[in-house]
């Protein structure tokens, strides 16, 4: 599967959503990049860069999981 980011104005945005519902399930997932997806991105990002800099000990994935889940 591919990934693919537009920018979209408002002028055709509920259009262009509506087309792409048409579309079956398995074929394409929308995913609306909004402010919680962004912080969520940046903080996994982050967490990953110091897992492989090996500064942050997770014992498991739930720990990960978990630091995740806290507005640390």
């Amino acid at each position: 599967m591919h990934t693919i980011r537009l920018q979209v104005s408002d002028k055709i945005y509920e259009r262009l959503i509506k087309s792409l519902q048409t579309l079956k399930g398995d074929d394409l997932t929308i995913i609306n990049e909004d402010d919680e997806f962004i912080s969520n991105q940046k903080v996994v990002h982050e967490d990953y860069k110091l897992m492989k800099e090996s500064k942050e000990p997770y014992l498991n994935f739930e720990e990960f999981e978990r630091r995740l889940m806290t507005d640390d």
